[in-house]
């Protein structure tokens, strides 16, 4: 979310609320699935209160990972691809549709590159022959349940809501600052389509659960990155 916005809504949590998110630092287990529950400011707080979330040791492993990040030029991939090159080269009106809402439904509030990370996400096992084999396109991989729901916005509601909003943009229907977000999610689902990555293409989770999913990645060896409230690996 934005600050104005922080302000509004949480205005006795603000500080601790965005420095959290922020610093993304909401944590869970990592599953087979690629959702990230989205916790309150209050909840945070809290967190935060009884030693459960350690802001410092976050932010430092937010920059110490960047390492493991170092032979993966995704910026020069990016470039080459996305360059001269139309966004519905290869994929249909429904592809920027389904992509842009799971990302609003996702990182809505969240930079450009934590937005395209989800997306990548997606498209990482839209092409992936192995584990995710069953899924094809975007829509089966958001809507995918072979072992779980994968994305927690397909079953709340949170997505059919997206969907109406990504149809309509009616500002008699939808507040102002959801219609700025679902149009930086547009713009951030073109980037992915065209060919952006913030992320390596073996990367097939995220979660928000930060610091019990970094601990579990280092012990087994995994590369992993942090971005905004995310932990993607």
């Amino acid at each position: 979310m934005s600050a104005k916005f922080l302000g509004k809504k949480f205005p006795g949590a603000f500080v601790i609320g965005a420095l959290a998110l922020a610093a993304g630092v909401l944590f869970a287990m990592p599953c087979r699935t690629a959702h990230a529950d989205v916790f309150s400011p209050g909840f945070v707080k809290e967190m935060i209160n009884s030693g459960e979330i350690d802001l410092e040791d976050d932010i430092a492993q937010t920059f110490l990972n960047e390492s493991a990040m170092s032979t993966v030029d995704v910026e020069a991939e990016y470039k080459a691809t996305y360059n001269g090159t139309k966004w519905n080269d290869s994929y249909t009106k429904a592809d920027l549709k389904y992509l842009s809402c799971i990302i609003y439904c996702e990182a809505n509030s969240m930079s450009n590159a934590a937005k395209v990370a989800v997306g990548n996400v997606v498209l990482n096992r839209v092409r992936n022959t192995g584990d995710w084999a069953h899924v094809t396109t975007i829509k089966e991989v958001i809507y995918d349940r072979k072992w779980a729901v994968q994305f927690s916005p397909t079953v709340n509601g949170s997505l059919d809501k997206a969907l109406k909003l990504y149809k309509s943009m009616d500002p008699e229907e939808f507040r102002e600052w959801e219609i700025e977000y679902m149009n930086n999610c547009i713009e951030a689902a073109k980037q992915v389509l065209r060919g952006k990555k913030t992320i390596p293409d073996n990367f097939y989770y995220f979660n928000g659960y930060v610091t019990s999913s970094k601990k579990k990645c280092e012990d087994s060896g995994k590369t992993y990155r942090i971005m905004g409230a995310h932990i993607y690996f």
